[in-house]
């Protein structure tokens, strides 16, 4: 409880990748409130509704009509390949800003909203400290988040409303949409094609999607404010990454490293500090990388044989995987 009232979370991006696993990984106890453009078939947890963020109207309704304590705001466009530039990341920035002042007004005590560690000028040293290091964004869709998480902080600040802002790295694993670059590589494996890859030399930080959800899950009941890095700890190259899928795959021969060029601008290496998500945050992801792919290779050998929509590796495959959050696409 908080302030005498039970917890009314509101999830936005529900139906994402991420959100899920955020809604998988809350107590039990909470009057969830899940919101999407489409709602999942099967086992459902929460109320949900159908809305569009980006009209402002439906989004002050919403509000209005839940009256949450706590927003956890995930969703975003997340196209791959297409969310870095896109136009609709400043409608996206502006829906973020609109669903803030709403919750704020209408008596809102807690606010998770998802960032990107896109926000981090590319020049910046690794680690990456959330206060420490420099935010500088490079590209519209890093600079629509930085935006939103300046403005939201302004609106928490006038109401006294709590407020977190999460800087999520590469999440991957069960669920993951085609294209992006685990399940290009399974894909392309599976089909006994070459996974091409670019230099794989980039060191990153990828954390399993359903440790991510937990972490989220975790930040939106804390009392955690500011900006909070949240991965694995653990960094890896892009080419240990597609040589394990590979080894696990037993076709480690057809993960080929430089056959694509590195996506121009980008950081050679980008890990974050996770200090504050273990220290402040207590929380220690559990699923190591190689179990994580294995997992990801299960599912998606499943979802074929289920029919699921699946994207060949026939077209580019970025270095990077893609957006770290993946959360918002509703």
């Amino acid at each position: 409880m908080i302030r005498g009232r039970a917890h009314r979370l509101l999830l936005t991006g529900a139906n994402g990748f991420i959100g899920r696993q955020v809604a998988a990984s809350l107590p039990k106890g909470i009057e969830l409130h899940c919101v999407s453009r489409s709602r999942p078939h099967g086992d459902e947890q929460g109320v949900w509704h159908e809305v569009d963020l980006r009209d402002r109207h439906g989004c002050v309704r919403l509000i209005e009509d839940i009256r949450p304590t706590h927003l956890v705001h995930l969703a975003w466009n997340t196209e791959h390949g297409r969310f870095w530039d896109a136009p609709d990341n400043a409608d996206w920035r502006d829906a973020g800003i609109s669903l803030v002042e709403a919750f704020a007004r209408m008596g809102g005590q807690r606010l998770v909203i998802s960032g990107t560690c896109a926000e981090y000028s590319v020049t910046a040293p690794s680690p990456l400290h959330e206060i420490e290091a420099l935010v500088d964004p490079a590209t519209p869709y890093g600079q629509a988040k930085r935006a939103l998480h300046l403005e939201a902080g302004r609106i928490a600040d006038a109401y006294g409303v709590a407020f977190a802002w999460a800087r999520l790295f590469n999440a991957y694993g069960i669920g993951e949409k085609p294209g992006r670059l685990v399940p290009s590589i399974i894909e392309a494996i599976s089909r006994g094609l070459p996974a091409r890859c670019s230099s794989g030399r980039q060191l990153r930080d990828f954390i399993d999607v359903r440790d991510l959800g937990e972490a989220l899950a975790r930040l939106a009941m804390s009392t955690i404010e500011g900006p909070i890095n949240l991965g694995s700890g653990v960094s890896a190259t892009i080419a240990e990454i597609a040589q394990t899928i590979g080894t696990l795959m037993g076709r480690p021969d057809l993960v080929v490293l430089g056959a694509l060029q590195d996506r121009a601008g980008e950081p050679l290496v980008q890990v974050p500090s996770v200090d504050r998500m273990k220290t402040e945050l207590g929380f220690v992801p559990c699923i190591l990388l190689a179990d994580g792919l294995r997992e990801a290779i299960h599912w998606w050998d499943q979802a074929e044989h289920a029919g699921y929509q699946r994207i060949s590796n026939e077209g580019p495959l970025h270095s990077q995987a893609g957006d770290r959050e993946q959360a918002g696409s509703q």
